[in-house]
């Protein structure tokens, strides 16, 4: 079962506390934004965003795999979250 927006949000604003890579919190950031304006385009974008950082070994695999969560499974998949346009 796909989770609400609400605690899509509670869990990224959580990693973002917690974590001490930059780089994984300014995707943290750019996502939160994304997914808090359900828009597509730029979910794609954050995509394209942590599949790089973390191709060049700047975010670790446990970040990655949080982000493909929260952007794919959480975002894409959940046509509640992010409708179709």
């Amino acid at each position: 079962m796909h989770r609400t927006l609400e605690q899509v949000k509670r869990d990224i604003d959580t990693k973002m506390k917690t974590t001490t890579n930059e780089v994984f919190k300014k995707i943290l950031k750019d996502t939160r934004y994304a997914m808090m304006s359900k828009s597509r385009d730029l979910v794609y974008q954050e995509i394209g965003a942590y599949q790089m950082a973390h191709h060049l070994d700047a975010i670790t695999r446990d970040e990655a795999d949080f982000m493909r969560q929260v952007l794919i499974y959480d975002g894409l998949n959940n046509n509640a979250l992010i409708p179709l346009e």
